[in-house]
């Protein structure tokens, strides 16, 4: 069947970029062991999205309808959603409060600006952690082995810029954990002849005062009325929104 998603993050893959390996290093093939690629996404769609739950029904009943044998009420079965509450995804960004739909294509997807009229060529306009919509098809993997769906794209529309996602450390690790002690010889001004990178300013020595400034008598300011502070009402918390989705089984990493 054919796919629109509501507006979701992409929080895994590259709409791009292709990958040639599988998480073990082993080259991906084809059924005939030739070379492929595989172009894979991870579509985060808030729970709170009124058209999410029809939209995993949907795909409920066509995972149910492709596997009347009643391999899809297995556990381990690959529905290609993903919990992003389930333990071991709720520490990943982007996914907690979401349901993540793992799409994979050995093409890469048509990518479209807002409405559709505009191609989008340049690998650098859609990043992880921008929001798009994507439309794909979702059928049967026929593999009586390791039963489960496909999720393909096709073609993906850019619909606004979120805080981009990026792999691994940032340079904020160094703001998070200063360096507190000084080895003897270094000094926190450049030497002669020392390089300073661009965009570095470097610090200026401490000028000494010759003399010491005379201490002007310090003013007592005048003591202004305590103001009560404001009592702030106790917000009640929302309650998350409770769905049953026991049909996704096992939690899929």
């Amino acid at each position: 069947m054919d796919i629109l998603t509501p507006v979701g993050r992409i929080v895994q893959g590259d709409v791009f970029k292709g990958f040639d390996k599988d998480m073990d290093g082993n080259p991906l093939t084809d059924k005939q062991g030739n070379p492929r690629q595989s172009f894979f996404i991870g579509l985060a769609i808030s729970k709170q999205d009124p058209a999410v739950q029809p939209l995993l029904e949907q795909m409920q009943r066509e995972a149910l309808n492709s596997w009347p044998q009643g391999q899809a009420q297995r556990p381990d079965f690959a529905f290609k959603i993903v919990d992003g509450d389930a333990p071991g995804n709720a520490d990943k960004e982007g996914f907690p409060g979401h349901f993540v739909l793992r799409f994979n294509s050995s093409f890469a997807p048509k990518v479209y600006a807002k409405g559709g009229q505009e191609v989008i060529t340049d690998p650098n306009a859609v990043k992880r952690g921008y929001y798009v919509r994507i439309f794909g098809n979702y059928k049967s993997n026929q593999s009586n082995i390791s039963p489960g769906m496909y999720l393909n794209h096709s073609m993906i529309e850019l619909i606004g810029y979120g805080e981009e996602i990026v792999t691994g450390p940032s340079g904020d690790l160094f703001a998070q954990q200063a360096a507190t002690y000084t080895p003897q010889g270094m000094s926190a001004t450049p030497l002669a002849g020392s390089i300073v990178p661009q965009g570095m300013t470097p610090q200026q020595p401490v000028q000494q005062p010759m003399q010491q400034p005379v201490q002007q008598p310090v003013q007592q300011p005048v003591q202004q009325p305590m103001q009560q502070p404001v009592q702030q009402p106790v917000q009640q918390p929302q309650n998350p929104v409770q769905a049953d989705y026991g049909f996704l089984g096992t939690p899929q990493q």
